[in-house]
């Protein structure tokens, strides 16, 4: 029974009993002959008596009919007569809705009648009564969460909406706050429970349960910053003094911190966190020099073989336990995991060697860490270290529980790159005991095509169509099913319900009458049959798609829909070609095999039914199609009788219609599909259409991030070529939206990379020696070499620059556009940004020297105009008269920032044609304008705008 009306009779009692005190109290003052005490009164903004009480009101009493009600209603519920309590306590709400009492008895009626939904519903609305009472809202959402039964996820939003309100009314309560954040996780919305997680920390910090559910929240949500701030905050107060609390930070706690770090792809943090809390834990937190060892993790070495390299170490200052072997085996992995994230793979390989995967220990570790040899033999894979990953992956085969078809794929992967085909072989075919899994099968008819047993890799063909066909059909089904009538069902029941659920495959039995005729499904072995059908269904949306394109083009809402629809249909029909996507991206595509001929050769711009009226007739053309061998022929570049630059097109075409739509996700989708096709992959003029496509979709939907991340694509592909850097600078300028993405972090390390690399090759070898790490190199010449920098690149040290300044780190990019200006001294550009970073430097609060850097500062933006005054482009004339305008007034010197402004106005001011590319006339009237009115000189700036800011 819900126990819900004693407590809060009590809770009413215990206000009566209050009242009855103070009452007694000042009638015994009375009796006692000395003058009764004034009750005390609450102090205002301006004097006592003129505040309010704060906190919950006393509820007011009821009124007498309200209260006679509410003892029948109590009287027939005690006598085992819920209905006509149900009915009086109705009667009372009508009477008076905000009676408290008639709703929680409503909620225990109803709860005892087994109308859950009504008690909940009661017990929310009761709770809005008192809203400053924390304990109503707290017991209508433990209703909701434990008193429901098998429907309690239909009264998740209700239990929500009851700490939500709790939280409006009292918004540092810590319960209902945890409470929320735990609900919104069985919910599946983690990035609420995050940020409820956060907050609850910072009410009660360093709560290690909270963190490790804030951490597991951050995980599924993919947001684990705000994890990983509170693991930072955490481990440096328990790191300066013990905890009044007792709390102890485990190696569990550091497993999960680091995970988020490598989740969050800080790899180097992730390690340098990882050696500082192992030796925190294990009591050598005094050993920081450590840290300064970033190059390998000889601290953690079974022996002191490397660690006596390190001049700070002295051997037995700590108990050798605390070294190497004090290091938790899962911690270890994840150093060694991380290494390799990083590119140190030796170093890596040294922790992995302590899991012993040859078992010359003798200790069978792969039974205890099952899971991290699954874990490092992934990783591995994934590095392309196939040889080392077999060695992981093999003794998982002791484990049963740990193999599954991925696994066995991964193997039989890294068995084929060491050209181990008899091994790959047994691999691919223990993952295809899965019947519903083509990766492997793929894998097999590759093998087999290799080894020239063709008869083998069709019957693996055969099986993934007859895979591609089940799953489509089964899909075809469940919608059918959705909509089926007492008619159909008939219908089915007189055809046979396989013609319904797989019209294509024809099974045995069944109750179908024998045919005379020979069967079909021999007959027409490759099922040519229906894939001429289904290129008669995809020559109708070929003309659709024909017939509206220009239409389209010009904007028309109704064709620019039916061209989507079809060009949807034609685009995805391609992708779902398996022939132009194997699971091997690297091979050229060769052509079409028996088993996708019609697809490849049955023209969508030609009559398909005489092809089909043979096919249907005529049973020699089917069997020379089976048994015919493989001829010699060209590579053909088309498909259904379009060329592949055509197709190529309306993907493009697609892509930057669904981009004009706001569908950018698809749009981006249907770029990286032509990109994976190994049709396109392969041809580099292709490859350049389609990242330009993805660059011009972000910038229709004007995104930042999408547009520099395709631009990556050039400045690799085209590596130290001076147009890929001004492409990148161009996008960022032309997309319309903030910068944050133009100078965040991943692109500042990206750029940076660059110019290691651009400065690595043009280095002696001791300078080399010198320099920790060095980008990488990803422009190919003919021949597969990579093309190395013989000289640096001014667009990609001014870009950097560029990232810095408009970051604010002034300072850090003169450095960069000093190095530029070493090259071109006169370049006016050079000087100009060198001028502005110096004077925004000095406009910060705490700068040293302000007027030597604002006389740097003019310095080189003097040496810029005198370079601009005097060119004979009109845009560059006005740039130069402008900028200094806009530098001295960015100083607060507006009597020298007038001068330059009429510059730019009397460079037009004598009939001189206005600039057609930027016309900076009118922010220079506008500048102009203001500072007159700022400076009372009405007259004017009445004349300025009548001149030139009148349209």
């Amino acid at each position: 029974m819900l126990n819900i009306l004693g407590d809060l009779d009590d809770d009413e009692d215990e206000e009566g009993e209050d009242d009855n005190d103070e009452g007694s109290s000042i009638r015994q003052e009375s009796e006692n002959g000395e003058p009764p005490r004034k009750k005390r009164r609450w102090l205002g903004p301006t004097g006592p008596g003129t505040g309010t009480k704060r906190g919950p009101r006393k509820a007011a009493p009821m009124a007498p009919d309200i209260a006679r009600r509410m003892g029948e209603a109590n009287t027939a519920w005690l006598a085992d007569d819920p209905s006509t309590a149900i009915s009086i306590a109705l009667d009372v709400i009508r009477l008076n809705a905000e009676t408290y009492q008639a709703w929680i008895l409503l909620a225990t009626l109803w709860d005892d009648t087994g109308e859950k939904a009504k008690a909940a519903n009661a017990l929310f609305y009761a709770a809005h009564l008192r809203p400053k009472h924390m304990g109503a809202w707290m017991t209508a959402a433990d209703y909701c969460l434990n008193q429901t039964g098998p429907a309690m996820e239909t009264f998740y939003p209700t239990a929500n909406e009851c700490f939500c309100f709790a939280l409006r009314q009292i918004p540092n309560s810590y319960e209902p706050r945890i409470r929320k954040a735990r609900l919104n996780v069985i919910r599946g919305n983690n990035p609420m429970a995050v940020s409820d997680f956060n907050k609850a920390l910072n009410l009660i910090p360093h709560d290690l349960g909270i963190l490790t559910e804030l951490a597991t929240a951050a995980f599924d949500a993919g947001t684990p910053r705000v994890a990983i701030a509170q693991y930072k905050k955490t481990i440096d107060h328990l790191r300066s003094a013990p905890d009044e609390k007792g709390v102890k930070f485990s190696w569990d706690d550091a497993r999960t911190y680091c995970s988020l770090l490598e989740y969050d792809d800080e790899w180097e943090t992730a390690i340098k966190e990882t050696k500082s809390i192992a030796r925190w834990l294990l009591g050598r937190e005094a050993e920081t020099f450590w840290d300064d060892v970033v190059e390998n993790d000889c601290e953690w070495d079974t022996d002191d073989s490397r660690r006596n390299q390190i001049p700070e170490y002295v051997a037995g200052n700590y108990p050798s336990s605390t070294y190497g072997d004090g290091l938790v085996v899962e911690l270890r992995i994840r150093l060694g995991i991380n290494r390799l994230n990083i590119g140190h793979f030796d170093e890596a390989m040294l922790h992995f060697s302590y899991l012993d995967p040859f078992d010359e220990r003798g200790k069978q570790q792969v039974h205890v860490y099952s899971q991290l040899f699954r874990e490092v033999s992934d990783a591995l894979f994934e590095a392309t270290y196939y040889r080392e990953a077999l060695t992981f992956y093999k003794p998982l085969r002791q484990v049963p529980e740990i193999i599954d078809t991925k696994m066995l794929i991964d193997m039989g992967k890294c068995a084929f790159e060491l050209n181990d085909l008899s091994e790959a072989e047994e691999y691919y075919q223990a993952a295809a005991l899965d019947e519903n899994d083509m990766d492997s099968r793929a894998a097999l008819a590759h093998i087999y095509d290799t080894q020239g047993d063709k008869q083998s890799a069709f019957n693996m063909i055969n099986e993934i169509v007859l895979l591609q066909k089940d799953e489509r059909k089964r899909g075809s089904r469940n919608n059918n099913l959705k909509t089926l009538t007492s008619e159909n069902i008939r219908n089915i029941e007189e055809e046979g319900a396989e013609s319904f659920l797989q019209p294509e495959v024809v099974r045995k039995g069944r109750g179908r009458k024998k045919s005379t005729e020979p069967n079909q499904r021999e007959s027409d072995r490759w099922g040519y049959g229906y894939k001429i059908l289904e290129a008669q269904r995809l020559q109708k949306e070929f003309l659709t798609a024909k017939r509206t394109r220009d239409r389209m083009r010009t904007g028309d809402p109704i064709a620019t829909k039916e061209w989507l629809k079809a060009a949807a249909e034609l685009t995805d029909d391609f992708r779902r070609f398996k022939a132009f996507y194997p699971w091997e991206k690297r091979v050229l595509f060769e052509g079409y095999s028996k088993a996708t001929l019609v697809e490849g050769y049955a023209s969508m711009t030609q009559d398909l039914s005489a092809m089909a009226e043979r096919l249907s007739q005529d049973k020699d053309i089917v069997g020379s199609l089976e048994d015919s061998g493989e001829s010699s022929f060209e590579v053909p570049d088309k498909y259904r009788g379009i060329s592949f630059a055509a197709w190529l097109d309306c993907f493009m075409e697609f892509a930057i219609c669904l981009a004009r739509e706001d569908q950018l996700d698809k749009a981006y989708a249907m770029c990286q599909a032509a990109a994976d096709s190994i049709v396109w992959t392969h041809s580099v003029d292709d490859m350049f259409v389609i990242h330009l496509c993805m660059c011009l979709c972000s910038i229709i939907a004007s995104n930042d991030q999408s547009a520099l991340t395709a631009s990556k694509y050039f400045t690799k592909k085209f590596q130290f070529t001076t147009d890929s850097y001004r492409l990148t600078s161009a996008l960022a300028r032309v997309v319309h939206s903030p910068i944050s993405w133009y100078s965040s972090g991943p692109m500042q390390k990206y750029i940076l990379r660059q110019i290691k690399s651009m400065d690595y090759a043009l280095v002696d070898e001791a300078s080399r020696k010198k320099i920790t790490e060095k980008g990488s190199y990803f422009a190919v010449d003919e021949n597969g070499g990579s093309i190395i920098n013989t000289d640096l690149d001014i667009n990609l040290l001014m870009m950097y620059g560029y990232i810095l300044y408009s970051s604010n780190s002034y300072s850090l990019a003169l450095n960069y556009f000093f190095r530029c200006y070493a090259l071109d001294p006169q370049n006016p550009v050079i000087n100009l940004v060198i001028g502005l970073s110096y004077i925004s430097e000095c406009l910060k609060r705490q700068t040293e020297n302000r007027q030597y850097g604002i006389l740097q500062g003019t310095t080189f933006l003097l040496a810029y105009y005198d370079s601009r005054k005097s060119s004979e482009h009109l845009e560059e004339r006005q740039e130069a008269h402008y900028n200094m305008a806009r530098a001295y007034h960015m100083l607060g010197l507006p009597h020298l920032a007038l001068p330059y402004y009429q510059k730019v106005l009397d460079e037009v001011s004598h009939r001189t044609p206005r600039s057609m590319r930027e016309d900076i006339v009118v922010d220079t009237a506008y500048n102009l304008q203001q500072m007159y009115t700022t400076a009372g000189n009405m007259e004017l700036a009445r004349q300025i705008t009548k001149r030139w800011l009148v349209i």
